[in-house]
């Protein structure tokens, strides 16, 4: 996803310059690996939920569009004997990994283990998750 710094304070400057970074780094990590990193959709800053107790109510970043594109280019890309890895545990995919393995592709779900969309992983066959501590070691060596 692609995300404009975002100015209406220090907080949430700081928040947004950090994931914009970090989108830089771990985009550029996969393409030296020869992986095709395409940015769909777009990073929002929205309200949150309003705490019952308190009252605050924190600014969160949410996608847009991008569950729309990648289903598009799931189908796009599906053949018969391709393999495509689906990072996500949106369950909006499923109809479209349906159809992906109609025509003969492999899917693989990956995704972090506190995300995992059971519907999701069963559609798409097989699936792997992640920890926290295994993609910082991961990113931790990219940044080396």
């Amino acid at each position: 996803t692609t995300l404009k710094l975002v100015k209406t304070d220090e907080e949430l400057e700081k928040r947004s310059s950090d994931m914009i970074a970090w989108t830089a780094l771990w985009t550029n990590h996969l393409t030296e690996q020869g992986i095709e990193v395409i940015k769909a959709g777009k990073l929002a800053a929205r309200d949150g939920i309003v705490c019952k107790n308190c009252g605050h109510q924190e600014v969160v970043f949410r996608e847009k569009g991008v569950d729309v594109r990648l289903a598009v280019d799931l189908v796009v890309d599906s053949e018969f004997d391709k393999t495509l890895v689906v990072w996500s545990s949106d369950g909006d995919l499923l109809p479209a990994i349906h159809v992906v393995k109609e025509r003969g592709a492999r899917v693989k779900n990956l995704t972090h283990k506190d995300s995992l969309n059971w519907g999701l992983a069963r559609q798409c066959g097989e699936w792997q998750v992640y920890t926290d501590a295994q993609l910082i070691k991961v990113f931790d060596r990219a940044t080396i």
